[in-house]
């Protein structure tokens, strides 16, 4: 069957072109590997042109399949819109994080546009949907699809995951275009084994690593790549794994794998640790020394002892201490920043402001610089409760383009913040983002 995979991630040219959008490459290697006829579309990079390249390409394709997160779920949805206005009737199936969750609500609005929704994982489910689409039978039997039978109920089998250990599915970078994307994408593992409650990603309390063998071979595979084509601006990878080092031993023998065979301490690369990992081992941080251009994203969230317990952050002020202590004695100051976040539903200004003077006093007393964000209300845990407590509160808030950015819905979902603590907050907010470095 021809399939037509879009990536529609991003918005603008500026923000697709930061770096290489994983999942797609990856579903399009799964697909091709099942004799299916694969083409990648970015209407981005056919700026300006994309509306007739992508009317060009409907009448060839059979199915259209689109991955998407809270952020770029609008854009999705009006490009299915657009495919039903111009009469494409073919099948459109869309997964990821944001379909993933919202299937029900997803189904239930907008079964005109969007045919199936691959819940979780797509390694086993898709072959199998695809296979179904092509005998022309409803995916009754396969796992982690939702859809509307034919009395209009939504069914969904339970997802399989993925055994990580045993694959050797490598994303179809030689497919991905050259001179257009800053960054490269990589996954060693996946999941995470802390169990955050603000947080969006689906496996939590479910941590897996591709064998060790693989992710040699997988890295050997990019560079080969990377030494004909010419696939980022800049010698950068971002490690997208959701905990790069759950597993300190293995995190240090990946690191000192790619750096012996392959040099990769040359590149900038970029990795997401946990505190209690970093501490925990010496062995860790020595591999981590090894590589001069490294970041280090550390999920820190909270400033207080009361917001990591309500967040169920495995992290405690003495800990945070101890960590910031670990940094500079090992000058890993410029390397690493901590994320934080103020303006959880439970906190008001007092709350907020307590994170702030945490950021600010690991500034001045160890040199380390943070990230601080708003809460945004994705998909998890806490907008859960949200939207129990709030009927108002619900997944249609996404459906909208300026859900990040729409007065309204930050003060329903932020109750406790007012309007005139949140500009004074900003405004200390803005002193602390102007500390950061370029992550790319």
């Amino acid at each position: 069957m021809k399939i037509l995979i879009v990536n529609l991630q991003y918005r603008t040219r500026k923000e697709s072109s930061v770096s290489i959008p994983l999942a797609i490459y990856h579903i399009a290697a799964i697909l091709e590997r099942n004799s299916h006829d694969i083409e990648i579309f970015d209407p981005l990079f056919h700026f300006g042109n994309s509306d007739l390249v992508l009317k060009s390409k409907l009448s060839r394709v059979d199915i259209i399949i689109f991955s998407a997160n809270s952020f770029s779920w609008n854009c999705v949805l009006d490009m299915m819109k657009h495919l039903r206005a111009s009469n494409f009737t073919g099948k459109i199936v869309i997964g990821g994080v944001h379909p993933s969750v919202a299937y029900n609500y997803i189904l239930n609005n907008y079964s005109n546009f969007v045919d199936y929704v691959v819940v979780g994982e797509a390694e086993s489910s898709l072959p199998l949907l695809i296979e179904s689409i092509q005998k022309g039978d409803l995916p009754c039997d396969v796992p982690g699809v939702a859809y509307l039978d034919n009395a209009g109920v939504i069914n969904v089998n339970p997802t399989i995951l993925c055994d990580l250990s045993n694959s050797d599915i490598v994303p179809l970078y030689n497919r991905v275009p050259e001179n257009f994307f800053e960054s490269i994408t990589f996954e060693t593992s996946r999941g995470c084994k802390s169990n955050c409650k603000f947080c969006s990603i689906i496996y939590k309390n479910c941590w897996r690593s591709y064998n060790r063998d693989f992710n040699d071979y997988k890295m050997g595979k990019l560079l080969d790549i990377m030494s004909e084509r010419k696939l980022s601006l800049r010698k950068h990878i971002l490690f997208t794994d959701d905990c790069f080092t759950t597993d300190t031993m293995r995190a240090s023998d990946l690191l000192n794998l790619y750096a012996d065979k392959y040099q990769l301490n040359e590149f900038s690369i970029l990795i997401e640790a946990r505190a209690i990992d970093l501490i925990s081992s010496p062995t860790l941080i020595s591999s981590i020394q090894r590589y001069p251009k490294i970041s280090i994203q550390i999920g820190i969230e909270s400033g207080y002892d009361e917001g990591f317990a309500r967040i169920n952050k495995p992290v405690r002020f003495h800990l945070l201490i101890e960590l910031c202590e670990l940094l500079k004695k090992k000058n890993l100051t410029e390397n690493a920043f901590l994320s934080f976040i103020i303006g959880f539903p439970f906190e008001n200004a007092d709350g907020c402001e307590r994170t702030i003077q945490t950021m600010k006093m690991i500034k001045e007393k160890y040199g380390v610089v943070s990230s601080p964000s708003w809460w945004m209300p994705m998909p998890s845990m806490v907008y859960n409760s949200l939207m129990e407590a709030n009927p108002k509160i619900d997944y249609s808030i996404f459906d909208k383009e300026d859900w990040v950015t729409n007065e309204d819905f930050f003060y329903l979902t932020h109750p406790l913040i007012q309007q005139e603590s949140r500009m004074r907050l900003n405004e200390e907010l803005s002193k602390i983002t102007m500390l950061l470095k370029p992550l790319l």
